[in-house]
């Protein structure tokens, strides 16, 4: 394929033609705009199905120090990369090579060798070295028997690749192991100091670049359980981790201190701190060592889950959110026990690094804060500035209905992309449902739509039902617990028709009669959920009999 560039047009990328004949998608450009970051020109031109020859880039030029992304897809080429210099010192410091295991943590520079690709096969992939087994207490002795299996493992992994490179030595930018999944064990001091010297041996810490320590000290005493911490801390403490999870371990701030070394490193982009007990005073530990080290700067994904952390914690993760950049994408802050206070900390620092920053999120759950109404007006202020938004969860966050209304013109506004809407347990009622209803016929993207638990009767979900267009992409709607009854049943069955691509349709807790749900378990089969606890109230809908017969005639 062949990318040029309009001189007119500040240098962007502006026609992209596909000239492979053989094989689809060889090549696949991308181009970071908002940065002025910028390839003009790349020639891949294809001569065989087998064999992809006379690949070089020229012109590459970029209004900042490097050119950012650019993607070798489709099928996996064996790619290594040179350095292109010009008089801004441009670089090109990010290559996805899925058959190298590159990556956009790849700094790529005079010593790599000269982009080549050779044959269009499929490469070997990175290896993900696990602790496999039933969940235990690992000893020394435990932890010898991982490593052996490791060692099989990396054998093996290299004998792949050194067949495929055709050469007994392997090219250093080729990295065997990329992954290392530690969760779900509990790890002795002595065994986890036996796993680290493998790992140091084998010389692999600098190629992994996600590290799994969710779930590694449950049942240690305190001071074990901090030594385990610190042990493999310090082992990866002048690594390139890209994403670090330590969810689901018991973390005072003497924790938090035993995994300093990880949090404070340049590299990282993805934090995970879910379910940890992170108390106020832990939340702003972390927080700390966060802004102290700058990490907080290049982070791309951040969660903080079930820490209940209160009020106090929303004040550390707004510090954190204040000191974000424009590479923040994911964020997930919920389960925390946040109250009114609180949670309009974090609706505001959101708002701060949304629009006057400029991150441009995808994915956001916030779900279990108090935002009420001034909280809501801060959210959708942030989401009307998130275009590329595809997941957004605000169950239990007390909108009621004019937060709901606030957040669906935001979404309506900018976002085209959205798969996943949750605004589960907000207290919701009929009067807000139009702007659901609006929301759900825009949103043609939109694969998974969660309102359960609130008060949108038959009326509300019939408004809803009826806005969705015959071009939706849904495939699991929840209802569940919405004072639903009959009217809402027949608005459902009307609209299956429009719902092909529905797996999961779930409105139980609702008052349904035998005769509502016969008619949903022949209309939907399998993609209803089971009703176990229906009420099956003949009367759900008798305050609304007269509107509903006005409405069906207005609608016929």
């Amino acid at each position: 394929s062949a990318v040029s560039s309009d001189e007119s047009k500040n240098n962007s990328v502006t026609e992209i033609k596909d000239q492979c004949i053989v094989v689809d998608n060889v090549g696949t450009f991308v181009s970071d705009l908002s940065k002025n970051k910028v390839v003009e020109k790349i020639l891949l031109n294809v001569e065989s199905p087998s064999q992809m020859t006379n690949c070089s880039y020229s012109n590459v030029d970029a209004n900042e120090n490097s050119v950012e992304k650019m993607l070798l897809g489709g099928v996996s080429v064996l790619t290594t990369a040179r350095a292109l210099q010009n008089s801004t010192e441009a670089t090109l410091s990010s290559f996805y090579a899925t058959t190298t295991g590159l990556d956009e943590s790849c700094d790529l520079n005079e010593s790599t060798s000269t982009l080549k690709a050779n044959e269009m096969v499929k490469s070997p992939q990175p290896l993900v070295l696990h602790s496999a087994g039933a969940r235990a207490i690992v000893t020394a002795d435990d932890a010898i028997h991982i490593i052996d299996s490791w060692k099989s493992e990396l054998e093996q992994k290299r004998a792949e690749f050194i067949s495929f490179v055709g050469n007994s030595d392997l090219p250093k930018d080729v990295s065997v192991c990329q992954k290392i999944v530690l969760s779900n064990k509990s790890y002795e001091p002595a065994a986890a100091k036996v796993i680290a010297d493998f790992i140091s041996s084998e010389s692999i810490c600098q190629d992994v670049q996600s590290l799994d320590l969710s779930d590694v000290i449950a049942s240690q005493k305190e001071s074990d359980g901090l030594e385990v911490l610190s042990i493999f801390s310090t082992l990866f403490k002048s690594s390139k981790l890209r994403e670090v999870d330590l969810s689901c371990n018991a973390m005072g701030c003497k924790g938090v201190s035993s995994c300093a070394s990880i949090l404070s490193l340049p590299s990282l982009k993805a934090v995970y701190l879910c379910n940890n007990g992170l108390s106020e005073t832990s939340m702003h530990e972390v927080a700390d060592i966060l802004i102290e080290s700058k990490s907080c700067e290049r982070l791309k994904t951040i969660h903080f889950y079930n820490n209940m952390s209160g009020d106090g914690g929303c004040e550390a993760f707004s510090r954190i959110m204040n000191n974000c950049s424009d590479d923040l994408e994911n964020i997930r802050f919920s389960g925390t026990r946040a109250q009114r206070k609180g949670s309009l900390l974090v609706a505001g620092a959101l708002r701060k690094v949304v629009c006057d920053i400029g991150c441009n999120l995808q994915h956001l759950d916030l779900c279990d804060n108090s935002f009420g109404r001034h909280g809501a007006s801060l959210l959708s202020s942030a989401i009307s500035s998130c275009p590329n938004l595809q997941h957004l969860d605000l169950r239990d966050c007390i909108l009621e209905d004019e937060g709901i209304e606030l957040i669906c013109e935001a979404l309506n506004s900018c976002c085209q992309h959205l798969r996943l809407l949750d605004i589960s347990g907000n207290d919701i009622s009929k009067d807000a449902s139009k702007s659901i209803a609006l929301t759900m016929a825009q949103s043609l993207s939109l694969e998974i739509f969660r309102a359960e638990e609130n008060e949108l009767t038959s009326i509300g979900i019939r408004n809803i039902m009826r806005a969705i267009k015959e071009t939706n992409s849904l495939k699991e709607l929840s209802f569940g617990s919405n004072e639903c009854g009959s009217i809402g049943v027949k608005a459902i069955i009307s609209a299956k028709r429009k719902l092909g691509s529905l797996t999961s349709l779930h409105v139980d807790g609702n008052s349904f009669t035998a005769e509502d749900i016969s008619s949903l378990e022949e209309a939907y089969g399998d993609v209803l959920e089971d009703l176990e606890d229906n009420t099956s109230d003949a009367d759900a809908d008798f305050d609304f009999i007269f509107e509903s017969d006005e409405e069906d005639e207005s609608s016929d």
